[in-house]
């Protein structure tokens, strides 16, 4: 596994944590998020994400493919409960207004100069043999203000392939079904949120 700070909280600690309500920013069936040090605390209830994921193995290479890849993992007295990720100061594309106004942000060229890098960061994610279609939605792309690009987040059901494309004929077509998958998942995706509405 590839070097990845770790942060032990004590039971003390880890209850402060989840009672502070001043950084509870979302809830649903699978974990809880709070903001806190400029960063995200993603607490897993269900444990959907290992630390011996592949995501960990490839971070620096997602990290640079735009992925909001684990900063760090949390542990409760030896045992993983979650990660912390960067904040990203921007929205998801399923936000109701903001991808409609994103023209007040940044100009056409440079939105459309800003999907054309996130679809060739997917293909590259999709050569490293990640197959992140079962999770790429609206939700799950987000567009941040500061660097005016996009963003993949929520890694949790990403499937991991090892393939060697230069010796395998399967993993050669597994790699395209691969590409293919993720490419018709983002492109719904952001027909679906008309962020690029009127700019194509």
């Amino acid at each position: 596994m590839s070097q990845i700070e770790i942060i032990h909280l004590s039971l003390k600690d880890y209850c402060e944590f989840l009672g502070d309500s001043n950084y509870y920013f979302r809830n649903n069936a699978t974990s809880r998020m709070y903001i806190k040090d400029n960063k995200i605390w993603k607490f897993d209830d269900w444990e959907f994400f290992s630390p011996e994921s592949p995501v960990i193995d490839y971070r620096k290479e997602l990290e640079r493919l735009n992925v909001n890849v684990p900063r760090e993992l949390i542990y409760l007295e030896d045992n993983y409960v979650g990660y912390t990720i960067s904040f990203i100061n921007g929205f998801d594309l399923s936000t109701p207004v903001y991808p409609l106004r994103i023209l007040e942000f940044i100009s056409k060229d440079a939105l459309y100069d800003s999907y054309q890098q996130a679809k060739e960061h997917l293909n590259e994610i999709g050569e490293l043999g990640f197959d992140i279609s079962v999770d790429l939605n609206d939700r799950n792309i987000m567009f941040d203000f500061d660097t005016h690009q996009f963003y993949f987040i929520d890694f949790d059901f990403w499937k991991y392939y090892e393939l060697d494309t230069q010796n395998n004929t399967e993993d050669l077509m597994m790699l395209k079904k691969i590409k293919k998958a993720n490419g018709k998942r983002f492109e719904h995706a952001i027909v679906r949120s008309k962020i690029l509405e009127k700019v194509i």
